[in-house]
């Protein structure tokens, strides 16, 4: 289903062109493109933190990669894609960790399985590839057609442990977005924000994944990258989720037993702040490290498996309030919208929004086909009003 466009970044888009719509009427096409320009610049992401490391020889961390056949179909330019996204993590790893990933194998994975299933994939991955003789085992998973921001659709890792998981970042529903709320920008001026926007999401959602298999935990302050909602200012780890990676990454360099390792990050959650963490968190990471002193194994659960009270609810994308026959309607109303028939099916559109008018992903629906209708600016912000309105509420 497509209503997963209304997620985030979707929602800064629609609510930019209701802005920018009204300079068609008030201002010359210039002026349109300025003001779009300067959104643009609002919605292009940060860029990672530069670290401060000056050592020329960092530790190699042997990797494993196991690509799915959801993920190929997707990206047709898998290997590259992969080995290109590694390369830029490296260079983040190098300077503020001393640490590089080392691609020793990078497969296909004849993977089965559902695609919104994470916990079953990780599952699934660790038992085509135990991890003996590697430092890090990954397996890259297709996308869902949604703009997803919750970390735990977006990939999943093992606390302390050897896995991760890697969903192909979702593409269309930001492009189709970026197309309709900046047109008045040139063409590559939008390929280029799209672009730009996928770096980084796939940057950051790698990194935190890693952060996980590391030993850091979930951040309270979203603008950190181990928050548990993906934003696009993430720039840095907080300076106790740090720590402990460091702590990690000593402990492998310098082959320490589990008992070792286990004191190294006990260490470090002594002099930590307790509230730089999300509840629960901070409990779950001393549970492995008993584990680890009792002679047990890190990494049994993955670090998203349950979820946190920092995590928010995306009530955006929620179509519980339909009934069955709503939300097949909806399911239909938004195919043909896809295909570019709005014009078919508007009256229809209308007619659902009215009966739910408090359900975000049906208003979006409205807005979205009203505005691809190519009707006028004051028409459209009066169909994208009630959106904008519950737009509010998701922030």
């Amino acid at each position: 289903m497509r209503w997963g466009t209304v997620a985030v970044f979707s929602v800064g888009i629609f609510a930019l062109c209701l802005t920018s719509c009204r300079f068609e009427s008030q201002a010359p096409q210039d002026r349109k493109r300025e003001w779009q320009r300067s959104q643009a610049k609002s919605l292009a992401p940060a860029e990672l933190s530069k670290g401060d490391n000056s050592w020329s020889i960092a530790t190699a961390l042997r990797v494993r990669i196991h690509v799915g056949p959801d993920y190929i179909r997707q990206r047709r330019d898998w290997q590259p894609a992969i080995e290109e996204q590694i390369k830029r993590v490296n260079e983040w790893l190098r300077r503020t960790l001393n640490v590089r990933l080392d691609i020793e194998g990078l497969e296909p994975w004849p993977r089965e399985g559902s695609l919104g299933d994470m916990e079953a994939a990780i599952g699934a991955l660790q038992k085509v590839d135990d991890g003996e003789g590697a430092d890090l085992v990954i397996g890259y998973v297709g996308g869902e057609d949604a703009t997803l921001v919750n970390f735990d659709n977006l990939g999943r890792a093992a606390l302390l442990g050897k896995h991760m998981l890697i969903r192909a970042m979702d593409d269309e529903s930001e492009r189709r977005a970026i197309e309709a709320g900046l047109d008045a920008l040139g063409t590559e001026e939008r390929a280029e924000l799209y672009r730009s926007r996928k770096r980084h999401k796939e940057s950051v959602v790698f990194l935190h994944e890693l952060g996980h298999a590391l030993g850091a935990l979930h951040a309270r302050d979203k603008g950190f990258i181990m928050h548990p909602s993906y934003h696009h200012d993430m720039q840095d780890f907080a300076p106790e989720n740090l720590e402990l990676m460091r702590a990690t990454i000593k402990a492998r360099r310098e082959s320490l037993d589990s008992k070792q390792l286990a004191a190294s990050l006990r260490e470090v959650l002594a002099g930590a702040h307790a509230a730089a963490w999300v509840t629960g968190d901070r409990e779950r990471l001393e549970q492995q490290l008993s584990q680890l002193e009792a002679g047990g194994e890190a990494g049994a659960s993955s670090a998203e498996a349950e979820p946190t009270t920092a995590e928010p609810t995306r009530p955006g994308t929620d179509l519980s309030a339909l009934d069955e026959a709503d939300r097949a309607l909806f399911a239909e109303l938004d195919g043909a919208v896809a295909s570019g028939e709005q014009g078919k099916v508007f009256e229809r559109i209308e007619a659902l929004a009215e009966r739910h008018s408090g359900v975000y992903a049906v208003q979006e629906l409205l807005c979205r086909s009203a505005m691809q209708l190519g009707t006028t600016a004051r028409r459209v912000r009066g169909y994208c009003k009630r959106m904008s309105e519950l737009a509010l509420e998701l922030q």
